[in-house]
């Protein structure tokens, strides 16, 4: 009776085909029976819609609830993909919840086969959102709801502290992929005005926070500290070229004197190399700063 829709089943690889075999005699000793809809029965497609059959009588049986999930279940172990996630949503069906009645094994199985084949059909440009960035009102929404969540669930890295081990593990990481200045998604950007107004008014309303203290307050930084700073911004200086204002030459107009940098000027003009942001005011706006007016060479 079904002869036609089981000739047009995909093929299958020689460790399958015992169950392709399985499925077609167990479809063939079912009774026949009417395909008007009535409880305790489901609309069976011998040929499903998700492997290209069609909604033709020839192609429906009507099944028990019971038959309906043993027909799934070979077509499963058929090892056709698209049957893995119809098998996996019908033993999760709130209605008529199979799993409970699975061995840990099977369950283990399908959960794993699930997941992987999920992993394939969503992973990088099969993504529907790949490469779209998140809207503002989807962001919106996000940050909503997760607020919300935790106004009621406990953050679950509350109170977790990042072991030495895993805080070199993320160094290690990070630098290998910074090591390319190019690969920093910040690279080359400059904050507007918007966002460091912004992320000034977070600071101040994070200090203001009864009860928080800042954690570098009243700390000093160690001699090994000040060293990894001074060589962060010889690297930082050597590597801006050129053409960076802090590497070239700088002119004071009212000494009429030339330095070979901005921390030389500052240092005999103001008498110590900290006060370099006062030349670097002068030469941004264009004015004098503490008395003297500078210019580049």
């Amino acid at each position: 009776m079904y002869e036609e829709s089981f000739s047009k089943l995909p093929s299958v690889d020689t460790n399958h085909q015992l169950h392709l075999d399985r499925y077609i005699k167990f479809i063939s000793s079912r009774p026949e029976r009417n395909l008007k809809r009535e409880k305790g029965f489901n609309i069976h497609h011998i040929i499903p819609r998700s492997m290209g059959g069609v909604d033709t009588k020839d192609n429906k049986i009507k099944l028990t609830y019971k038959e309906h999930f043993i027909a799934h279940m070979i077509l499963y172990y058929c090892g056709y993909p698209e049957m893995i996630s119809a098998f996996f949503l019908m033993a999760h069906n709130g209605k008529c919840r199979i799993v409970n009645k699975l061995t840990s094994k099977q369950y283990q199985n399908l959960m794993s086969i699930f997941r992987e084949e999920q992993s394939k059909q969503f992973s990088g440009s099969n993504n529907p959102n790949y490469g779209e960035p998140r809207s503002e009102n989807i962001r919106i929404k996000v940050s909503k709801g997760l607020k919300k969540y935790f106004e009621t669930h406990d953050n679950p890295r509350k109170g977790v502290t990042t072991s030495e081990e895993s805080k070199k593990i993320l160094s290690i990481k990070a630098k290998e992929r910074y090591s390319d200045p190019k690969n920093n998604p910040m690279y080359g950007k400059k904050q507007s005005e918007e966002a460091k107004i912004k992320n000034s008014e977070t600071h101040k309303k994070m200090y203001s926070k009864e009860g928080y203290i800042n954690p570098n307050l009243g700390s000093k930084r160690s001699e090994e500290t000040k060293q990894k700073m001074r060589k962060k911004k010889k690297y930082t200086i050597k590597n801006r070229g050129s053409n960076h204002h802090s590497s070239l030459k700088v002119k004071c107009i009212e000494l009429d004197k030339i330095f070979s940098c901005i921390n030389d000027g500052a240092e005999e003009v103001y008498g110590d190399k900290k006060y370099k942001s006062r030349i670097q005011y002068s030469l941004k706006h264009n004015t004098t700063s503490f008395g003297f007016t500078w210019k580049l060479v």
